[in-house]
């Protein structure tokens, strides 16, 4: 399998929260049972400084992304609507 990238995009292809996600390209993806499948990869800006960063999920799973970067990462603390 190859990345598969989707180039020049406008429109997210979703929005949660407020916070739009683009999808930029799927990679395969070994599981641990080792079966193949595909990860997508989302384009995304942190809901705190605002800095571009990716998002790899399953494909079609899109329930709880990351909102922030690794830098401000906070698990289980929800984003406030100031960020």
């Amino acid at each position: 399998m190859s990345v598969t990238s989707r180039s020049a995009i406008r429109e997210p292809d979703f929005v949660i929260s407020g916070q739009a996600y683009w999808l930029d390209r799927t990679e395969p993806y070994r599981r641990l049972d080792g079966q193949m499948t595909q990860l997508d990869v989302f384009m995304t800006h942190c809901a705190q400084c605002g800095e571009r960063f990716e998002v790899k999920r399953s494909a079609g799973g899109i329930s709880a992304l990351n909102r922030r970067c690794a830098k401000h990462r906070r698990p289980g603390i929800k984003v406030s609507p100031r960020g």
